[in-house]
């Protein structure tokens, strides 16, 4: 043991001199006897770190303390593991000192350690953990019991210094931080929502408030407990809106108690201010404390509170409120509007003091939400203020008017529940019901408030203005004296009382010592009155007549409140009768930009719009009036019309029916949806809708008492007639020919009531009465549907006041003697001359001058129709038609419609004026396929294809679907006998609507050419639809009716085929005798096909003999087959001689035509053999080997083969079944 405390000193001396190599084998050998010795143990760990061999120098520390705890030991570790800078070892060998000095209770050592572990970490800088570092400083802490008592252990009051100054910038660096993070984001609230979602998070686990109430607890000097309690003030402020529900009134507690000694001070916070003037709890805003206001001022003049408060007192000393101070309260208030109850609640009284009504239920609303929030979050009573702006919301929607009079009745009725004695509520009560129209309710109300307030004189004068209403104007004009007596210079009781008198009667508006007196008064008190200038005007424009002075006095009411409604009502219509529509547009967006929600603004702005094109701006205009009033019938029907302008026609017939549903005598609103149904093609319902404008606008159907339709009535007239018009030509074209009839006469019909009015003569209605003559010619075969009545009275409507034109019209139509008898019909082709002739008359009654060319036109085409219907071969109509077109080129000549027409006119009587008209046309409008169509057409009747079919193609490139260039393709086509002519005649047909007698009977004719034809045969069906249809109209068109027959017949529909050559000849009687003997010969040929060989025989016995003598010296083809048919007519009626007289008729009229000779012979053979006598019978085989020659005829040789078979001749069979035998299959098949 001796030994080893000897060796102990040596290592100890070696270690202060710092011979570490020595000290460290001493130990070493001190260990090698004594493994326990702590001593040697920690010496040798210290040697070991001053030689930097720290591992082993851990591990001997560490073995140490295995062995016994040791503070020198674990003070080595501390060394070694602050050299290494290994913070966490280093922290938990500090914790282990800590513990082994609290438990030897070494004060210093432990205060030693203490700040240590402090200094450790503050380097960290972890605010957290700093501050818990400073709290094992204070009472309650495990190490107070022993460091308590330590004279240089820190005081209470530097340690919550600390920790509080830790708090406050680790406070202040989140909200910062947070607040500008959160503000950027997606979706964020307002500010004030953020920073109060803020302070709620930091509440939860800052101690601040701890903080300043100990060191308020500690601190002994003055200024900086004053100092303390303002900080601490301002933290609890910020607290108590987002403390827990339970914490709050003890929070409020404190926080008012140090608001009191915050105010006892000369110079009390900011904060303590504004919390004692933003939630006192005041029922007006006059009421708030001016001794607090001002020493706010005086302490924080430049903060945005001062400014509001600034105002404020302007306004109050003031009396009234003035542009500029509008102006700079709302500055001074931009901010504060969501946060200050102060701000909120003196803002809204002062925009209702500054007439910005609008703008103050704004602002109430939201001040509204203020109080609200602030009553929530804080618990403070506010119900004074919160009545004072509901008081003030009422108002400002009271002075709106419309339909938020009555949301501000029901803010006043529950005022007045809460406190039934409330004067300005019973006083608005009873100024809303004065604007509702009770009147007796107003009064009573009104009453009770005078009763309650005499001093008043304002209430006086409203309960005055009651009495007026209630019909007691006497008594009214007393209460309204004693008023303005009471308060002579307040202008707006003078105002009152002239409206009063202005409204009594026509003594006191037109005597000037009432009403004009008392308006004159109000304005010279108070210039700003509006409505005083307004009537004002009403009184220059009513009873003095002097327009521009009431023009002047709307404009400087206008000038004053740009919401007087009146006063832009009449400035907007004496603009616009003025023509001044644009002024009359800006002074309404004017007001619109006001605020102003008054219907009528943007109900005349959008027909401004409207009027001027703009319809798709008059649209947003005419929405935001019904916005407004969703009932004003007029904005539904002038929307509608703007819809219509846009091509919305669902929206548009919606609107329509709105605005009939409002008003039920909607004139113009059911015209207008009628013609959206024309529009869209509805033509049903244009009519039904046409009529009920009619039945809603004086008498049914449009009639006055003296049976004439009224002037008011005639847009639905001729609405009516103008649908009833193209619903007929839609018929027309969908092949409903009954249907087309029907709405045909009563166009017509409803044009005869139109011209019945004799103080207009419209131009339109004759113009549909045209058309609609037009129209009707081509249904002839309906001819009982129309009514010689109407078509009468039409021309004596218009032969009534006849104009040069029109005689010159009757003149040309053979009629001007008596045109009513004798536009007369019996039958449909006179039918069709009747139409056309009215027609006629129509347009040379609509044509005022021959300068309107699409009239001259019409004029002209309808007495060329009647040129072609004409059966004679006078030419006088169309002499007719072509002076009208000359004479309308005379004032249009370059109108392209009159060359085409005249080109047309005279392509048969003069083939170079139409070739020069039609080269004019194309000059005046090179886009015109149809004068390049009609050129063609020229070109192809005078033979040069090549000129044609370039006029075709020229026709074809402007418009694709010109049905008269397809014609002209397909009779192109058909002279150059191509195979595509019957293709083109159909496409032709498929694009025409109404197809023209040229392609009916041309696709018909072609079909017949291509199947007569013995090398092709027509892949499409026989057009039988087509012509049908065409016959429907034209039942007079003999021409058609036998191509109808020829095609019946070729289908193997033989009985229609009759039936319609019965139709032919029914049609033919003003016809030449040869047409009709064509049809004869037809009809015979039918009967025979259908084996009536009797009823054939006694068709052809009327057959004039003389003219079948001409077609046989003619040696014609056709005459031949005739004679055959009538050959086999006898033949089979038994009449064999005659039947022989026929066939050598037609041999002789066949002489010339081997193909026809040899036909004629094969049935002149069969009769001959049918006669029976040797003579006749070796006559037929003479004849039948007649025909043989060098052509085979199957026909004959069969013949002679079945001949050669009855008279057993062996040798006659033989050579004809050889000849048979020789003969090729393909001769057979084509046999």
């Amino acid at each position: 043991m001796s030994n080893n405390k000897a060796d102990l000193k040596r290592a100890k001396e070696a270690l202060g001199a710092k011979r570490f190599e020595d000290a460290l084998r001493i130990c070493e050998r001190i260990l090698l006897f004594d493994g326990l010795n702590l001593q040697a143990r920690v010496m040798a760990g210290a040697a070991l770190f001053q030689l930097e061999r720290y591992p082993e120098c851990e591990q001997t520390l560490q073995r140490a303390l295995d062995t016994e705890k040791s503070a020198v030991a674990l003070q080595g570790l501390v060394n070694l593991y602050e050299k290494q800078n290994r913070t966490e070892d280093l922290m938990s060998t500090l914790q282990q000192l800590l513990e082994m000095h609290r438990e030897s209770k070494n004060a210093a050592r432990l205060l030693e350690t203490l700040k240590k572990r402090m200094q450790l970490i503050e380097k960290e800088e972890d605010p957290e953990k700093t501050m818990e570092a400073w709290r094992l400083y204070l009472p309650g802490s495990l190490y107070w019991p022993v460091i308590q008592e330590a004279p240089d252990r820190p005081s209470e009051l530097s340690v919550w210094r600390a920790i509080a100054a830790i708090q406050e910038a680790l406070d202040t660096a989140f909200i910062t931080r947070e607040n500008e993070t959160r503000r950027r984001r997606i979706g964020a609230g307002t500010p004030a929502q953020i920073k109060a979602q803020v302070m709620r998070e930091i509440q939860a686990s800052s101690k601040l408030e701890e903080c300043y109430g100990r060191l308020l607890a500690l601190e002994k000097d003055p200024e900086t407990r004053a100092s303390l309690r303002a900080r601490y003030l301002d933290r609890l402020a910020a607290r108590l809106p987002v403390a827990p529900a339970d914490e709050k009134p003890a929070m409020r507690e404190l926080l008012d108690k140090l608001v009191l000694q915050q105010l006892a001070t000369d110079a009390p916070t900011q904060c303590a201010l504004e919390i004692t003037i933003d939630n006192a709890n005041v029922a007006d805003v006059a009421l708030y404390d001016d001794d607090l206001l001002a020493r706010y001022v005086s302490l924080y003049a430049d903060t945005p509170m001062a400014a509001v408060i600034q105002r404020y007192q302007e306004w109050l000393d003031a009396g009234y409120v003035t542009d500029e101070l509008f102006e700079a309260y709302v500055s001074a208030t931009q901010s504060l509007l969501g946060e200050s109850v102060l701000a909120a609640h003196t803002f809204s009284w002062l925009c209702h003091a500054y007439g910005d009504y609008a703008g103050g239920n704004e602002i109430v609303g939201k001040a509204l939400a203020t109080v609200d929030d602030r009553v929530e979050t804080t618990g403070r009573p506010l119900d004074l203020v919160r009545r004072s702006l509901q008081l003030c919301k009422a108002h400002c929607m009271r002075e709106l008017g419309g339909y938020q009079v009555s949301a501000a009745l029901s803010i006043y009725e529950t005022l007045l529940k809460q406190d039934s004695e409330h004067v300005d509520a019973l006083y608005g009560k009873g100024a809303a019901l004065l604007q509702l129209g009770q009147y007796a309710q107003a009064h009573a109300a009104l009453a009770h408030a005078y009763e309650k307030s005499e001093q008043r004189t304002d209430i006086l004068a409203q309960l005055g203005w009651a009495r007026h209403r209630l019909g007691d104007s006497e008594t009214a004009v007393v209460h309204l004296k004693t008023a303005v007596d009471a308060c002579p210079d307040d202008g707006q009781q003078h105002l009152t009382l002239g409206r009063v008198f202005w409204e009594m009667d026509d003594a006191h508006r037109n005597d000037k010592t009432y009403a004009y007196a008392e308006f004159i008064q109000a304005v010279q008190l108070d210039p700003s009155l509006s409505d005083a200038f307004t009537l004002l005007g009403h009184y220059y424009r009513q009873v003095e007549k002097d327009q521009q002075r009431a023009i002047k006095c709307y404009q400087k009411a206008f000038s004053l409140n740009a919401e007087d409604i009146e006063a832009a009502d009449h400035l907007t219509a004496h603009m616009l009768r003025s023509g001044r529509a644009d002024d009359a547009e800006a002074l309404l967006r004017s007001v619109t930009a006001a605020g102003t929600r008054t219907a009528w603004v943007w109900r005349r702005l959008g027909t401004i719009e409207l009027q001027s094109g703009r319809s798709a701006e008059a649209i947003g205009s005419l929405q935001r009036a019904l916005r407004d009033d969703s009932n004003d019938a007029r904005a539904w029907e002038a929307l509608a019309e703007a819809y219509s302008q846009q091509g919305r026609y669902t929206a548009a017939i919606k609107a329509y029916a709105r605005a009939s549903e409002l008003d039920a005598s909607a004139y113009h609103a059911l015209i207008g949806m009628a013609n959206v149904y024309l529009r869209l093609g509805l033509h049903a319902e244009a009519v039904a809708r046409f009529q009920s404008a009619l039945d809603s606008n004086g008498q049914p159907d449009g009639i006055c008492s003296t049976g004439v339709a009224a002037a008011s009535q005639l847009p639905a007239l001729q609405g009516l007639a103008d649908a009833y018009a193209l619903a007929g030509r839609d018929n027309l074209a969908n092949g409903f020919y009954g249907r087309a009839a029907e709405d045909c006469e009563h166009a017509l019909a409803t044009v005869c009531r139109i011209a019945a009015v004799k103080e207009r003569r419209l131009r339109c209605a004759w113009k549909t009465a045209g058309d609609v003559c037009i129209t009707a010619a081509q249904l002839s075969a309906y001819h009982g549907a129309f009514l010689v009545d109407t078509v009468c009275m039409l021309v004596e409507q218009a032969c009534s006041s006849a104009t040069p034109l029109l005689r010159w019209t009757l003149q040309q139509l053979d009629i001007e003697s008596n045109p009513v008898d004798s536009l007369t019909w019996s039958d449909a082709l006179s039918f069709n001359r009747t139409m056309l002739r009215l027609a006629a008359v129509a347009y040379a009654c609509a044509l005022r001058g021959w300068e309107d060319a699409e009239l001259c036109c019409d004029l002209s085409w309808t007495l060329f129709r009647l040129h072609r219907l004409q059966s004679d071969t006078s030419d006088q109509c169309l002499r007719a038609a072509v002076d009208c077109t000359r004479a309308g080129l005379k004032h249009n000549a370059n109108s392209a419609l009159l060359w085409n027409a005249l080109g047309v006119y005279t392509m048969r009587m003069a083939p170079k004026v139409c070739q020069h008209a039609l080269i004019q046309a194309i000059r005046a409008d090179d886009k015109d396929a149809m004068a390049w169509a009609n050129l063609g057409h020229l070109y192809l009747r005078q033979g040069d294809l090549e000129l044609a079919a370039q006029a075709f193609t020229s026709a074809q490139t402007i418009d694709p679907e010109c049905i008269a260039a397809w014609t002209g393709r397909a009779l192109l086509s058909a002279e150059r006998t191509d195979d595509e002519s019957l293709q083109l005649f159909e496409h032709a047909l498929d694009l025409a609507m109404e197809p023209s007698r040229e392609l009916v009977c041309g696709v018909g004719q072609q079909w017949l050419r291509l199947a007569a034809s013995p090398n092709t045969l027509p892949t499409s069906p026989i057009p039988l639809f087509a012509l049908r249809k065409y016959l429907e109209r034209q039942p007079d068109d003999t021409a058609a009716w036998n191509l109808y027959t020829l095609l019946l017949e070729w289908a193997d529909l033989r009985l229609r085929a009759l039936s319609a050559n019965d139709a032919a000849l029914a049609s033919s009687e003003a016809h030449a005798a040869s047409v009709q003997q064509v049809l004869t010969e037809n009809r015979g040929r039918l009967l025979c096909s259908l084996h009536d060989f009797s009823a054939a025989v006694d068709t052809f016995s009327r057959t004039d003999a003389s003219g079948l003598a001409a077609e046989t010296a003619t040696a014609d083809g056709s005459t031949a087959i005739s004679y055959v048919v009538r050959g086999i007519a006898h033949f089979f009626n038994h009449q064999l001689d005659e039947s022989l007289g026929m066939f050598e008729q037609a041999l002789a009229a066949a002489a010339d035509d081997e193909r026809q000779r040899s036909r004629v012979v094969l049935g002149l053979s069969q009769v001959l053999w049918a006669l029976g006598t040797p003579d006749h019978r070796e006559l037929a085989k003479q004849q039948l080997f007649s025909v043989l020659g060098e052509q085979l005829n199957l026909d004959g040789v069969a013949c002679l083969f079945v001949i050669g078979l009855l008279c057993d001749d062996a040798t006659l069979t033989t050579a004809a079944l050889g000849e048979l035998m020789n003969t090729s299959a393909d001769a057979l098949g084509h046999g």
